[in-house]
């Protein structure tokens, strides 16, 4: 149980993925929890959850910190709540173990070039503009 104005959590975990992917994760780990997102940034996400019987809901910011870090932040939405009983910390288990589970299992699959790209790595506007430019 946490005590501080307003009671809050964090904790920071490091990223086994590239960021670009990092960022995909977020929206989807928040998405999976059923806590709207707010996209501040591409790196700062914020999102609201419900009032339950232990609080009038929370605020859970995660941002996508230097080197490889990310920092997930859970407070309370009213500034005077004192007690959190055990509550930002249960927001900060549930996303950090939804995103490191999707983080693993994104980390083991080996990433596939788009399939409109041919074997040389172009587009087909790049394809038609070097046909266009050979004619």
């Amino acid at each position: 149980m946490a005590i501080g104005l307003p009671a809050s959590f964090s904790a920071q975990i490091d990223l086994h993925v590239d960021r670009e992917t990092a960022r995909e994760i977020v929206p989807y780990s928040f998405q999976l929890l059923g806590w709207p997102l707010e996209v501040i940034d591409r790196d700062t996400y914020h999102a609201r959850v419900s009032m339950s019987g232990g609080s009038w809901g929370e605020r859970v910011e995660v941002s996508l910190a230097d080197p490889a870090t990310l920092v997930i932040q859970s407070r309370g939405i009213l500034p005077t709540q004192i007690f959190d009983w055990g509550k930002n910390k249960r927001n900060v288990d549930r996303f950090c173990e939804i995103f490191e589970a999707k983080s693993i299992t994104e980390s083991k699959l080996p990433r596939q070039p788009p399939r409109y790209l041919d074997s040389d790595a172009k587009t087909p506007i790049q394809r038609a503009l070097d046909e266009n430019s050979s004619s």
